[in-house]
């Protein structure tokens, strides 16, 4: 479930200009959504495996959304509860999380995919932006060789897309594991006991500066990140 506050006032009836033009049609196609781009607002999200809700989000109306959502989050900081009381529900609605699959090699040619067209992923890993803008750094920098005649366009972009494949479907693979249903983390009883596991390493992680140390570069390598210094 997702929702949506934008702060109120007359000044802010009106879009801002020079900003996107894409607003008023995706209103007008999503009507209730609301979503526009072009003015302040907060969002929010709570998700979990359907089969551990007590109801469909799906075949629930905006109100029963939120009233859903304050249910699951029982026990939740304060703040964030009276965030989702005080939200619209008009702008409430219910998603599937879905994800890609890896794809067979395809012959290349003068078009290529990043991004969300080729490896469209969940959010359980934090890392599509990333992998997108790895994409394009990647088939950049074999462009560029091949324009100065190092390779031939063709087998840069041959290049890049076997490339692409390689990191982009492993993070497909490990963000869709961070959504698994039936991960034991999902679990009523065993699920309390993995999350306090991973509460409790991930202090130690932050008090152990190797640890901390050693895991944000793993992070780092994950996503693609260059951590060669400047000048050598």
């Amino acid at each position: 479930m997702e929702c949506e506050r934008r702060e109120a006032s007359a000044e802010r009836e009106e879009q801002k200009s020079g900003i996107g033009g894409n607003d008023a049609e995706l209103i007008a196609r999503w009507p209730g959504l609301l979503y526009d781009n072009t003015r302040d607002y907060l969002m929010w999200a709570v998700w979990g495996a359907l089969r551990n809700l007590p109801s469909n989000p799906k075949k629930l109306e905006q109100p029963a959304l939120l009233a859903l959502a304050t249910e699951i989050t029982d026990g939740w900081h304060p703040n964030l509860r009276a965030l989702i009381r005080a939200s619209d529900p008009a702008t409430a609605f219910a998603i599937d999380i879905r994800t890609s699959l890896p794809v067979a090699p395809w012959a290349t040619s003068n078009v290529t995919v990043l991004g969300d067209a080729v490896h469209l992923m969940t959010p359980g890993r934090g890392v599509g932006a990333n992998t997108a803008l790895r994409d394009a750094a990647s088939l950049a920098s074999r462009v560029r060789d091949a324009a100065r005649g190092t390779m031939s366009l063709h087998e840069a972009v041959a290049g890049y897309e076997a490339e692409m494949r390689r990191y982009g479907f492993q993070a497909v693979a490990e963000s869709r594991r961070q959504f698994d249903e039936r991960d034991p983390i999902h679990r009523p009883v065993v699920g309390r006991v993995a999350l306090g596991a991973m509460r409790t390493g991930l202090r130690v992680v932050n008090n152990v500066p190797l640890l901390k140390r050693r895991m944000i570069a793993a992070e780092h390598r994950f996503r693609g990140i260059d951590q060669t210094p400047q000048g050598h």
